[in-house]
C-alpha cells in the first residue's frame, strides 16, 4: 500500500495521511482523526473535503498523458487552491522533476563530448564539440539552480534545447526523428512545468469568510 505525508504549510507537522492500494484503490484519507474514503471515479473527477479548520481540500488523480515524458500519474493535494507541500503540484517537487531532466541532458551531452574525444583517432571536430559540452555543462547549471524551485531555470532550459535545434537545423545537420521527437517532448514538458510552479495564493475559505 502507497503512503504519504503531507504537512498542510511548509515546515509544519504533518498531520494530513494519503493511502492507497495499486491503481488508487481503497483511497483513503485521513486529518486530525477523521477520514474520507474516494473511489477511483470521484478521484479522476476531483474531491473537494472540508477540514476541521474550516479549510478546503482537493484531492485528485491526474493521469500521465501518452505523450508526456511523465513516469507515472500525478496525485494533486491542494488547500484553499494551493498545493499543499510535498504534493506533485508543490513547485518545489515540479522543481526537482525538471531539474532531473535537465541534468540527464546535460550529462549526456557531456558525456558523449568525452566519449568522442576519447575513442576518436582523427584530430578535429572540436570547433563543433566543444559548444556542445559547453551546453551540457550549462543545462547541468540549470537543473542544479531547478532543484531549488526557481522557476527561471526551467524556462532557459527549455530556450536552450529549442536554440540548439535551431542550430543543427541551420547549420544542416541531421537530426533523427527519434531524437527530434524526444527533445522537442521535452521542451514541451519543460515549459509546461516552468508554467505550473507559478506561485498561487489560497483562496479564502467559507470559514474564514464568516469570521
Amino acid at each position: 500500500m502507497a503512503k504519504r505525508k503531507y504537512a498542510l504549510e511548509r515546515g509544519g507537522p504533518k498531520r494530513l495521511f494519503v493511502r492507497w492500494r495499486r491503481g488508487f484503490k481503497d483511497f483513503e484519507v485521513a486529518f486530525e482523526g477523521k477520514a474520507w474514503k474516494l473511489d477511483p471515479a470521484l478521484l479522476a473527477g476531483g474531491a473537494s473535503l472540508t477540514l476541521a479548520d474550516g479549510s478546503s481540500l482537493l484531492v485528485q488523480r491526474l493521469k500521465r498523458r501518452w505523450w508526456s515524458i511523465g513516469l507515472r500519474d500525478e496525485l494533486h493535494v491542494e488547500r484553499d487552491g494551493v498545493p499543499v507541500p510535498g504534493s506533485d503540484g508543490d513547485p518545489r517537487v515540479l522543481g526537482r522533476r525538471a531539474a532531473s531532466v535537465l541534468l540527464l541532458f546535460g550529462l549526456l551531452r557531456v558525456l558523449f563530448v568525452g566519449l568522442w574525444f576519447t575513442f576518436q583517432r582523427v584530430g578535429g571536430g572540436g570547433a563543433v564539440l566543444n559548444p556542445v559540452a559547453a551546453e551540457g555543462a550549462l543545462l547541468a547549471v540549470l537543473g542544479i539552480l531547478a532543484a531549488f524551485g526557481l522557476r527561471l531555470p526551467v524556462l532557459l532550459g527549455a530556450a536552450l534545447l529549442v536554440a540548439e535545434l535551431l542550430v543543427s537545423v541551420a547549420s544542416g545537420l541531421r537530426v533523427g526523428p527519434f531524437a527530434l521527437v524526444i527533445q522537442v517532448l521535452v521542451i514541451v514538458h519543460l515549459v509546461r512545468t516552468w508554467r505550473r510552479m507559478r506561485p498561487r495564493e489560497r483562496q479564502p475559505s467559507l470559514a474564514s469568510v464568516f469570521e
